[in-house]
């Protein structure tokens, strides 16, 4: 199993959100060295993606751990996305939250 990191991100929800900003922190898990080193390449498609993703959501959804679960749901395909279109296609196997702040 390989990880790889993206670093995290701070984006402020909408302006009628009771929450303020988001800070989330992910890890890829992969198990091809191949998707890896593709990873590190496209981090700068990923994360603009990523921004736009995180930019949509709204705070009462990510409270519970069923929105927690289909936000990652949504990374996982997203990233995946990524790899298929700028790369070699191979399988991404999961996303995980390793900060997920709310204020």
């Amino acid at each position: 199993a390989m990880f790889v990191e993206i670093k995290p991100f701070t984006v402020n929800l909408g302006a009628d959100d009771p929450v303020g900003f988001l800070q989330v922190q992910i890890q890829v898990l992969t198990f091809s060295s191949e998707v890896a080193d593709e990873l590190e390449r496209n981090k700068p498609v990923i994360r603009n993606n990523l921004s736009l993703l995180f930019g949509e959501q709204k705070s009462a959804d990510l409270r519970s751990e069923e929105g927690k679960t289909v936000l990652q749901q949504k990374i996982l395909e997203l990233v995946q996305k990524v790899v298929t279109d700028y790369g070699s296609g191979g399988k991404v196997e999961g996303v995980y939250f390793t900060n997920f702040v709310m204020q």
